[in-house]
């Protein structure tokens, strides 16, 4: 199959999967680059930008990846080429508003919708990058910090989000009337849509890095939802960046990852909790004094 290669097309890759099976594909495609996935009842059908991605070496790391699994190693991977345009259309139809933490309703800005009483409203547009707050560890890290701010003593405590994608755990915060707010991603097209959405609501004094390492100071707050081998990577960062008696949310990760995460970290953080969404994981835990 010929792919016409071009700033409008894209690769649609279909796969048709079990219910329990699609949290562990969608964590492939997004590892290997996916910029956003459409889900129906028989599957998924993930969205790869048509200038970096050649198809039969996506094909081979998708086949590669889901062999790992048992349970989908003989799926069968459909790869077709879309315009943007349909392929954002397509998008809408999926992205409705949601829950995505008690009483904080995400919404997109093509649908009227107005937050209740009580309710905290976030407008937000995915654009070409990933993190609507669908995914499980997005849901996760925002109730983490809700939940966090709950039981902390300290005033408007500062935040650090690492893997910020559409910027929606920023955007939380400073809903949530947090202090500083810095946030990191090394994609280029995350951080233009993450200053989008952060504009969108009010929030153009979030703090934006393309590496963690640019960024001085310490937090009360770390939130770092990325994969396993980059959080280790970035374990000695992190750690300078976590003020003493700090919280820190880590996630990306999936249930049987969660002891070699915790085991990296334990030097300095302590009073791990772990909280689980399907197949996925988030660890909070506290920065040693």
């Amino acid at each position: 199959m010929n792919i016409i290669k071009g700033n409008d097309i894209w690769l649609a890759v279909s796969v048709n999967l079990s219910e329990g099976d699609k949290d562990i594909a969608s964590s492939i495609f997004y590892d290997l680059g996916c910029n956003g996935i459409s889900e129906n009842p028989d599957g998924l059908t993930a969205f790869f930008d048509g200038k970096k991605h050649d198809e039969d070496a996506l094909r081979d790391a998708i086949s590669k990846e889901l062999a790992a699994f048992p349970a989908l190693a003989y799926v069968q991977i459909e790869i077709t080429s879309e315009y943007v345009g349909d392929w954002s259309e397509r998008w809408k139809q999926h992205f409705k508003p949601f829950e995505i933490a008690p009483g904080v309703i995400v919404a997109p800005s093509w649908e009227a919708f107005r937050p209740e009483e009580g309710q905290t409203a976030i407008e937000l547009d995915p654009g070409m990058a990933f993190g609507t707050g669908l995914h499980p560890t997005t849901r996760l890290c925002a109730s983490s910090l809700v939940s966090i701010l709950h039981h902390t003593k300290i005033p408007r405590p500062s935040l650090l989000d690492l893997g910020t994608g559409s910027g929606i755990l920023s955007i939380l915060g400073r809903k949530l009337d947090l202090g500083r707010i810095a946030a990191v991603d090394n994609d280029p097209d995350a951080l233009r849509v993450a200053r989008e959405n952060l504009s969108k609501n009010d929030c153009a004094d979030v703090e934006m890095f393309g590496d963690i390492r640019d960024v001085e100071g310490r937090f009360q707050i770390v939130i770092a939802n990325i994969l396993l081998s980059t959080l280790i990577e970035l374990r000695p960062e992190i750690e300078k960046r976590s003020s003493p008696g700090g919280w820190l949310v880590l996630s990306g990760i999936t249930h049987d990852q969660e002891v070699e995460i915790s085991t990296a970290f334990s030097g300095s953080f302590s009073d791990a909790v772990i909280y689980r969404d399907g197949e996925w994981s988030a660890i909070v835990c506290r920065r040693r004094n």
